[in-house]
Formats: C-alpha cells, structure tokens, sequence
C-alpha cells in the first residue's frame, strides 16, 4: 500500500472537490428472524457541508417491503412526518420519513447541520430470506453506491449460522466470512469505498427459515449465484498496483523493474522514516539510564517516540497504560467475580479528555455487555470486532505523530544535510526520545543496578505506566515486589496489587491476539467466496442499483 500512496501523488494527481459530505465510517447489525425478514441498524457517521438531507435507496424491491422505519441524530429519535425533499435544511431538521415511488424507496434524514454527526437508521425488511428447490437465500444490496472511509457489517440469526456457511461479497474489496455464528463483512484497510456496492450473498440450508417467499427467476441455488457473478471479477489481494505495473514493464524490458523497484523502494524507505535534525542520533551503548518520567508524564506522546524510534514498540502495549491510567483516576474498578476470577467494573460514569480513550471505554463496556468486563469478554469481542479494535489501537500512536506534525515538532526536511530522512524531529523531541530510551533501561537494569536507589512510592504507578509501553510491566512489577516487600504491600493496598498487574498484562495482549487471529481468519475463509469479496457483480435481489450519502 505504501507503494500505491506514492504512485497516486505521482501519476494520478485527481483534484478532489473537499466541499462535500463526507462518510467516516458506516456500521450495520442485522438480525434474520426466523420468519425470513430481517430488522436493520445502521450507524453513519459522517459529516454533512451542504445540502438538506441524508438519504437511502432501495430499489427493486420485489417481494419485500421496508417497515418500521426510525432514525435518530447521535441516538436522539427524530420525528416523522411525509417527506418533502424541496423543503429547506430549517425545515428538515429534526425529521426523517420515507419516500416511496413504484418499485423505490428512499428512507430520508433531514441534515441537523453542517458538523459531524452519528446518523443511525432502523428499519425491517421484510422477505429478505428467498426459497430455492435446494437452499434459502440471502441476496441484498446492503449498501447501493456510496462513497465512504469504510464500513463494517454484522448479520445474525434465529437460525444458527455455522462457520462454514457458504457466504460471498461483490461490489468492493473486502472481506466476506463467517466467524463465532455470524456473518462478518468489511472493506479492506485503506481502501475506501468510491461509488462502490456493498452485496451480501448467503446459502442457507433449506427449511433454516418459516418461509416459503420465492423469487421466480430463481429456481435453484446456482441460478443466484450465476446472476450474482455477472460482470464481477476476482480482485488480486496479494499483489500491489504499484507491482502489477512492474511485471507489465518486465514483460516489455526484462531489466527496467529491477532498477525501479530498488529506487523506489530506497526512496519509500527515506521518506517514511523519521530522523533528529541535524543527523543527531541516540547512542544506545552509552545513553545515561533516566530515572524521571518523561513527556511529562503524557504516555500518548510517549507511545507515539516509542512507535517513532523503535524502541520496544507493539500496538498492544499503550492498553496496560491506559487501564493503569483509570485505576489511577478511579474511572474503574478490579473486583473478583463469584468464582475468585478479576473483572473490571465499567459501570461509572465518566469524563474523558481523550476521544480515543473515551471510545475504547466503549468498545470495553460494549464487550462487557452489562459494564462489568468479565474474563475473556474483551477477548471474544476483539474477535467479532477486530477492525475497528486494531484500528483504534493505530489511531493512538498515528494521531499523536499527526499532532506532532500540526504543532511543528515534526517537519519534512529541507535538505539533507539537516537530516537524512525526510520526517525530521526536532531538539525537544530528540531530549524526550533520549529521556524514554533512559527510563527504559533503567526499569530493565534497576534491579540489577549495584547502586540501588529508593524509589519513592507516588510513582511506582507512573513507572508502571511507562513499563506497559515498553512491554516489561510483568518485569517490573517482579522487581518491585523482591526489592521493597513492605513498599510494595502499601502499594498493592492504595493503589493495585500484584495479580492485577499482571492480568492487565494478559487481558491486553489476549485481546489483541484475538484481534489479528480474526483478522487473518477474514483473510483466509474458505467457504463460499473463499473470504475475499468480488468486484462488480451481479445487484442483490432486494435493492439492487440505487445510492445513498447526502444531497
């Protein structure tokens, strides 16, 4: 992917309109009922620059309907009424209603204004399940085209879906599976949809669902799949833009895409490494070891120098800090659950000054599904929910290095002489960096340090924090314990015991290993469509063509 950036900004230098509204994200749930319908909600959260409303169309509806039609504005229910779309962004707001013309319909969201918005959408969908001679079908247009960051989709059921349901999904690279009895869709990381579909085709056995709505053109399971495959094509997941053009040239001129790659791949190397102004660099062999918190005390921007200079860097580690960081606030409690097993209560009500911190209290408490976090519920969440998971855990260190840049900390070179990567950092950053790489080796070697000093109690938390970002909390916490027992008791007393330490250490890794396993499940789902999903294609049965977004 890193090759596509730069060929883009070389060769397809496409003006983009930025006055436009834009979809961040878009997340659908599910549900199949067992009479064959299926109740729908879907979160949009996008931001609007013109226009009066957001809108959705479903067309050719054939035997099916859209029922119980609700929305809401950041989980405020609007009101209904019959929707005039001529009517001013004044008059709409507020509202939402629905516009039916023949076989058409557009479910309809006045616009609240011109900022940034969760716009969620429910609504039922009746006869979504179709009877073959040898199966029932799901075949929707879940998404008609639409341009958005990206999209995740979730679909359940009465009926148990076992994990080798055949499952397929066109219109977009992404992945189609099957993972803990649900039906997983998502787009591919960094690749948006840009007037793409979203199509979901599923083979149900027959007899999974109590209903015998057919679609005539349809007499067995092939006749869909056929109609689905219509115009699609296997999209290549393995291989780059940037190395399907090198074998086109190597076909030309055998010599010319060996030198290309190693020039590019020199240059790409440059530009997307960080260096200190001046050329300056860390001497790890003689660095003196720092016994303060760095940062002042701030464990994002540690993380993100940490990400930055390599230095023990793992996108697990910033989750121990973080929860250390809330039991330090009192934002939550570790408790043993009836069978002595630790869990963390979620229940209180909290402020975050952080929005990523803030959503991963959600994510967290979502998991928990009553607010009290439970043993292996963060796991089992991370695996249904891995893209959002792992993405927000990137979001923490990239949005840091972003602010860096905006705040001039971070800047591109002027020459090489100043530094011969292209991302400079500058002296602040350079004295904080030689701060982290210290502390790091102090809390690696302080136990073993013939010149052992006190370390004052009111900070063995903040030393704690910093060791989960460097992956030694587990260490640390041992060589606390041996070295000052009394301490430590005091310290397990007022602020967290022993076994807590290390069961953050395991909860935070635990996720995020389930987290990859998922994701490289997606990628490697052998039933049906095989994980991948197809471009092009065949529209689904119900809501084939139509659009979506603002107007």
């Amino acid at each position: 992917m890193k090759y596509i950036k730069y060929l883009l900004f070389l060769l397809l230098l496409i003006p983009v309109n930025v006055f436009a509204d834009h979809i961040y994200n878009i997340e659908i749930d599910a549900h199949i009922n067992s009479d064959g319908s299926l109740d729908v909600s879907e979160v949009w959260d996008a931001k609007a620059d013109s226009g009066t409303e957001w809108y959705k169309n479903y067309k050719n509806l054939e035997n099916s309907d859209i029922i119980n039609f609700k929305a809401y504005i950041d989980n405020e229910l609007l009101q209904e009424k019959n929707w005039n779309i001529d009517e001013s962004l004044t008059e709409k707001a507020g509202f939402y209603g629905i516009i039916k013309d023949n076989n058409s319909i557009d479910l309809c969201v006045g616009k609240k204004d011109f900022e940034r918005h969760k716009i969620k959408l429910n609504y039922t969908i009746t006869n979504s399940i179709f009877t073959t001679e040898d199966a029932q079908v799901l075949y929707i247009t879940l998404f008609p085209k639409v341009v958005a960051d990206s999209f995740n989709v979730t679909v359940t059921s009465d009926t148990k879906i076992n994990d080798n349901l055949d499952v397929w999904g066109f219109g977009h690279k992404g992945y189609t599976y099957v993972l803990d009895n649900q039906i997983k869709m998502s787009n591919e990381e960094n690749t948006p949809l840009d007037n793409n579909y979203v199509v979901l085709l599923a083979k149900f056995p027959k007899n999974s669902f109590n209903t015998n709505n057919k679609i005539n053109r349809y007499e067995v399971f092939d006749d869909v799949l056929k109609k689905a495959k219509e115009g699609s094509y296997k999209i290549n997941y393995d291989k780059s833009l940037f190395e399907k053009i090198m074998e086109f040239l190597s076909s030309i001129i055998m010599f010319i895409p060996f030198i290309i790659i190693g020039i590019i791949g020199f240059i790409t190397s440059r530009n997307s490494k960080y260096g200190f102004i001046n050329n300056k660099i860390i001497n790890k062999d003689t660095a003196p070891m720092f016994r303060d918190i760095p940062c002042n005390k701030d464990i994002y921007k540690a993380n993100a120098l940490i990400k930055i200079n390599n230095f023990s860097y793992k996108e697990s580690n910033i989750l121990g800090a973080i929860i250390l960081k809330w039991v330090k606030e009192d934002k939550i409690i570790f408790k043993k659950d009836e069978k002595d097993n630790s869990c963390i209560d979620l229940t209180k009500e909290n402020v975050f000054s952080n929005d990523l911190e803030k959503e991963l209290f959600m994510y967290m408490k979502e998991a928990s599904q009553d607010g009290v976090l439970e043993n292996k519920e963060l796991e089992k969440w991370c695996r249904i929910n891995y893209k959002k998971f792992l993405d927000l855990l990137k979001r923490m260190a990239d949005n840091e290095i972003d602010k860096l840049k905006n705040e001039g900390h971070i800047y591109i070179r002027k020459n090489k002489e100043e530094c011969k990567y292209k991302n400079v950092l500058d002296d602040s950053l350079y004295e904080e960096s030689k701060k982290i790489f210290g502390l790091r080796e102090f809390l690696n070697e302080f136990g073993s340090m013939d010149d052992k000093e006190t370390l004052e109690v009111k900070v063995w938390d903040e030393y704690l924090m910093f060791a989960y970002l460097f992956g030694i909390a587990d260490k640390v916490a041992d060589q606390l314990k041996k070295l000052y027992p009394k301490d430590f008791k005091k310290f397990e007393e007022n602020t967290i015991d022993y076994t807590t330490i290390y069961y953050i250490n395991s909860l935070s890794t635990r996720s995020v290993n389930a987290a990859s396993s998922a994701r490289r499940a997606a990628e490697n789902y052998s039933s049906g469509g095989g994980g991948f999903s197809f471009g092009g294609g065949g529209g689904g049965s119900f809501g084939s063509g139509g659009s979506m977004g603002g107007r």
